[in-house]
């Protein structure tokens, strides 16, 4: 549905060019909903207004449904309004002065081309999506966070775009209505199946809404997966660092056969599946908090390090531990039953299929 290939975009910075976007490409299937995910200040955004058409980019080419809207080599750069792109903004950027009706209607009377019936039908319809019915005579400004965010969502679907465009749109709002309006927000989009491209630096919202996740860095794609994949298979220190919290242990790769490997570590050995094409002897071991088993009596598991509580907090669902693994601090969340002491000494294990080897 939208193809991106070898995209460039430079802004001019105080020491010089900058490359925001640097030569990236991937692919958004019709009627999915694909992600780009990373911290501020990797592109993301500038990669969406590219797509919008509000950058214009140095180089590269974007496609809608197999007919280009930028490409520089065929000189091509289809205007914002006429790329069938509905797009939210972070800010929202409604009108204080207009009503909700009018607000929707906006981008409708702009197109000078439906008449007074069709934007009534139009805007009742986008409203009835979004569930503002019986809003439409009220002062924007007089509508709450997650409202506004509703109205921004149905001004950029009244038109009903071939792609949908949205840059942090749950940003701004508190952390229990954005869990909230997440929800709505992937209900909404499975249920039109409009194709759609989000950014967002949140995880949890990219774990959430989307089927394919991008992980941009310094302008760069360094990943593209499933959600799932994503977290449980990073393929860099970056990715599974900036994917949600994880533990790293520095090891030797001494052995590796049949997909499995045996990582010589200065706590002891660790045995785990090591990814195709691994290069180079010295590597990480990635493991996350929650898949750390403590135990009291370590038996003969494999996978078992010795270690020491030195802190503990309450979270309600679990406990979350900072563990002293000789000279090493890990973070391990378990049951708030297991009763963990701080200073009391219990071991770790390691389950094989929860450990992530990684290059450093």
């Amino acid at each position: 549905m939208v193809k991106v290939e070898g995209l460039r975009k430079k802004f001019l910075g105080q020491h010089g060019a900058v490359k925001a976007v640097d030569g990236i490409s991937f692919e958004v299937a019709e009627g999915g909903f694909f992600t780009l995910l990373g911290p501020s200040g990797c592109g993301k955004s500038t990669t969406l207004r590219c797509i919008a058409g509000l950058e214009k980019p140095e180089d590269g080419e974007i496609s809608v449904s197999g007919r280009p809207v930028y490409s520089k080599n065929k000189r091509i750069a289809v205007p914002p309004h006429k790329r069938n792109m509905g797009m939210v903004f972070q800010s929202y950027a409604i009108w204080p002065h207009m009503t909700v009706f009018e607000n929707v209607a906006y981008p409708l009377r702009v197109a000078k081309k439906f008449s007074g019936k069709e934007i009534k039908e139009k805007v009742e319809k986008a409203l009835e999506l979004v569930k503002l019915t019986g809003l439409e005579s009220r002062p924007a400004p007089y509508l709450s966070g997650g409202q506004q965010q509703r109205l921004a969502l149905a001004r950029a679907l009244v038109r009903e775009p071939k792609v949908l465009l949205l840059d942090e749109p749950l940003s701004n709002l508190d952390a229990k209505l954005r869990e909230h309006m997440r929800l709505e927000l992937r209900e909404l989009q499975r249920r039109i199946r409009v194709t759609t491209i989000y950014v967002t630096h949140d995880q949890m919202e990219a774990l959430a809404l989307s089927n394919v996740i991008a992980v941009m860095q310094d302008g760069q794609i360094v990943q593209v997966a499933a959600p799932r994949e994503m977290y449980e298979k990073p393929n860099s220190k970056f990715v599974a660092d900036f994917f949600g919290s994880t533990n790293f242990v520095e090891g030797k790769l001494t052995e590796q056969s049949g997909g499995q490997a045996t990582v010589e570590t200065k706590h002891g050995i660790l045995r785990c599946p090591v990814p195709e094409g691994l290069v180079g002897d010295n590597i990480l071991v990635s493991v996350r908090p929650e898949n750390i088993d403590v135990l009291r009596d370590p038996g003969s598991a494999d996978n078992v390090f010795a270690a020491t509580v030195e802190a503990s907090a309450f979270l309600g669902e679990f406990m979350d531990c900072r563990m002293d693994v000789g000279g090493t601090e890990l973070r391990v969340r378990v049951h708030p039953s297991l009763g963990l002491r701080r200073g009391e000494s219990v071991y770790l294990r390691f389950p094989p299929e929860s450990c992530m080897v990684v290059a450093q």
